[in-house]
């Protein structure tokens, strides 16, 4: 695969075609993270970045830095990716782009455990979304805050995202999103003793994978488990649903 990059990169040069250089180079350096050879990605992506940078390509310049944040979040390096971020920002900002970070600001945050601040951030950029009438970035919001709800323990706050994100995935005519939501539903409603609710959303949860030809998730498959188990054994239903919010 590199080898194939490295021939295209020489011969961008041969021709003195530099964006083509850098912009293969970004592509060379996706490839890399995606194989998780994030030393190499890293050397690629700023030799990149190099290159944009003489170029004067600001746009090339965001995307490089953006694709770093991603490297650098893959290794835990959290505070090098925040750094790339704001990088990317100024560049978007003054090439008269919104910056786009604000859920990459709260993956952050919630790697590092600060959940106040992943909520503001989260929070934050769902008012955009809303703002713009964009469902579909809504919902991928809402099942942000979702997620953090599930892992503070906050269990009624994530149920009401997870219900309002599949409203908006339904608008927004993505059923692979509400299927998704409807996984997450099927555990907070066992965690909150909701067991027939629980039972509702993994038969419509059904109905989506069977319409969308998707295989059935881990999630739904191991709360549809869980739910059998407690129809054998209901005496166990307030342990488990502890022991399931640990998870």
């Amino acid at each position: 695969m590199e080898t194939s990059y490295r021939k295209a990169i020489a011969a961008y040069e041969r021709a003195d075609d530099g964006h083509s250089r850098a912009a293969t180079l970004l592509a060379l350096g996706e490839a890399q993270h995606t194989q998780q050879s994030y030393h190499d990605a890293e050397e690629t992506v700023m030799e990149a970045l190099a290159f944009h940078i003489s170029l004067a390509d600001e746009q090339g310049q965001a995307a490089a830095w953006q694709l770093l944040s991603r490297i650098f979040s893959s290794q835990s390096k959290h505070a090098e990716a925040a750094d790339a971020l704001i990088q990317e920002d100024a560049l978007l900002v003054r090439t008269g782009q919104d910056a786009p970070n604000l859920n990459r600001r709260g993956d952050l945050k919630l790697a590092q455990g600060m959940y106040a601040d992943a909520e503001e951030y989260y929070r934050f950029a769902q008012a955009i979304f809303s703002s713009m009438d964009d469902a579909h970035g809504e919902a991928m919001e809402l099942l942000r805050l979702g997620d953090l709800y599930l892992r503070q323990g906050r269990h009624g706050e994530a149920e009401e995202c997870f219900t309002q994100g599949r409203a908006a995935f339904s608008r927004s005519a993505d059923e692979a999103g509400e299927g998704a939501t409807l996984d997450r539903l099927m555990i907070v409603y066992i965690l909150r003793g909701k067991f027939e609710d629980a039972k509702a959303a993994y038969t419509e949860a059904c109905e989506i994978y069977a319409r969308t030809g998707r295989a059935m998730s881990e999630n739904c498959a191991t709360a549809w488990k869980l739910l059998q188990h407690l129809e054998e054994r209901p005496e166990l239903r307030g342990s488990v649903r502890v022991e399931f919010g640990i998870q």
